[in-house]
C-alpha cells in the first residue's frame, strides 16, 4: 500500500475515521477500508446530539466518559473546520422536555437538578408553565401541563463531521480503500494482514 500501514481500520464511519485521525496525530500510518462509502451508514444519518448528562448509565459508570467526549468535541470543532474547510455545524442547542402527566414530574425534577447543579455555565434548566410552552412553540399540545427548557447540549451534522474527520486524516497521509473485508490473516494470534475480495493488505495491527 501507498502508506505501508501499521494499522488497518475496518469501517469508514465516525468511529473509524476518528480512530484514523487520532492515530495519525501520533504519527501512526493507517489505512481505512470502507465497503459503501465514508459516512454512508449510521454515522451519516445519526441525529448528532451530544448530551453528557443523560443516557444509559449516565449519571453512573459512563458519566465521566460522556463528559470527556463532550469537551473533546468542543475543542475539536475549530481545528477540524480550519484544517478541512468543512463546517459540520457544531452548535449549542436548547430542547424542551414536555410533561403531560404528573407521573413524569419525578424524572423532569431529576433532570432539572442535574443540569443546574453542574459546576459551570454550560448547562441549565428552567421550568415553563403550560402557557409559556404555548408561547414558545404553539404546535405543542395544549394538553401539556408544564415543561423543562434545557440548555447546554450540543449538536453536530453527523455526516459532515465524519467527512471532516476523514479529510483531516487523509491530509495526514491516511489511505482510504473501497472494498469488502473477507477475512484476516494471523500468525501466533497476531493479525498480519487483512483480506479483501481481490487483495491482501499486510499490517501490524
Amino acid at each position: 500500500m501507498a502508506n505501508n500501514p501499521e494499522v488497518i481500520i475496518i469501517g469508514g464511519g465516525a468511529a473509524g475515521c476518528a480512530t484514523a485521525y487520532n492515530l495519525s496525530l501520533l504519527g501512526i500510518r493507517c489505512t481505512v477500508i470502507e465497503r459503501e462509502g465514508i459516512g454512508s451508514q449510521a454515522s451519516g444519518y445519526a441525529a448528532g446530539g451530544l448530551n453528557p448528562l443523560e443516557g444509559t448509565n449516565i449519571p453512573g459508570s459512563l458519566g465521566p466518559l460522556a463528559m470527556e467526549s463532550y469537551l473533546l468535541h468542543t475543542d475539536l470543532w475549530e481545528s477540524l473546520k480550519e484544517s478541512t474547510g468543512i463546517d459540520y455545524e457544531w452548535r449549542p442547542i436548547k430542547l424542551v422536555k414536555v410533561c403531560f402527566d404528573h407521573s413524569e414530574l419525578a424524572d423532569l425534577n431529576e433532570t432539572h437538578h442535574r443540569f443546574n447543579e453542574f459546576p459551570n455555565d454550560y448547562f441549565s434548566a428552567d421550568w415553563l408553565t403550560a402557557q409559556e410552552l404555548q408561547e414558545l412553540e404553539p404546535r405543542i399540545s395544549c394538553e401539556s401541563l408544564s415543561g423543562l427548557l434545557v440548555k447546554g447540549n450540543t449538536s453536530v451534522n453527523s455526516f459532515q463531521y465524519t467527512l471532516a474527520l476523514a479529510k483531516a486524516a487523509e491530509n495526514m497521509g491516511v489511505s482510504f480503500i473501497s472494498g469488502s473485508v473477507t477475512g484476516l490473516k494471523s500468525q501466533n494470534d497476531h493479525v498480519t494482514a487483512v483480506e479483501l475480495d481481490n487483495q491482501s493488505i499486510p499490517c501490524e495491527t
